[in-house]
């Protein structure tokens, strides 16, 4: 009898094996700023939120902000979070002295950081190379630090599906944009 039971639970495993159960599963988002002529494109698993946050103009008890890009949280309390974007001034984590080069994929490499301060982590990549539109294209992960070693794997595939690519109008998804970035309120 305990023969037979092991065997079941190995071709059960088999099976949970080939039909992709445990595998994070992962949709694509999109940012498109049309007058600056980039997109910008990150994957994120279909259970986090992901957010478009625009810049906004100055008021008189804050300064404007001209960052924009895709927010994503890892769930609703919004307290970790992933920022692409696009900014006027880039995002290092550590002394920039000490960031190192690294690959993120075969189109990027960035400058990358990590510090950690008190529970969280900041990690930073911040892209190099010659790309449209003004400013800098940052990475910045925030996380307390159990969400990121839980989140870790994931968070190098989100990084590693990054693009950063010059807007075409005639290859322009919108669709994908309005379906899988909602609206960031302030």
């Amino acid at each position: 009898m305990g023969k037979k039971w092991i065997e079941g639970l190995m071709i059960l495993a088999a099976l949970w094996a080939m039909t992709g159960c445990g595998k994070q599963e992962m949709i694509r988002c999109e940012y498109t700023n049309e007058t600056a002529g980039f997109t910008l494109s990150i994957d994120r698993p279909v259970e986090w939120t992901a957010k478009l946050q625009e810049g906004w103009p100055a008021t008189e008890t804050e300064e404007a902000s001209p960052d924009e890009g895709i927010r994503i949280y890892t769930d609703d309390s919004q307290e970790s979070s992933i920022y692409f974007c696009n900014s006027f001034s880039p995002y290092y984590a550590g002394d920039e002295n000490d960031l190192e080069t690294v690959e993120v994929n075969e189109e990027l490499t960035a400058l990358h950081g990590i510090e950690t301060s008190g529970e969280w982590i900041s990690e930073s990549y911040v892209f190099k190379g010659d790309f449209t539109g003004q400013g800098f294209y940052n990475i910045t992960i925030s996380m307390s630090q159990k969400d990121y070693k839980k989140y870790k794997k994931i968070i190098s595939q989100m990084v590693a599906s990054c693009q950063i690519r010059e807007w075409e109008p005639e290859n322009a998804t919108v669709s994908e944009s309005i379906e899988n970035v909602e609206k960031y309120s302030k």
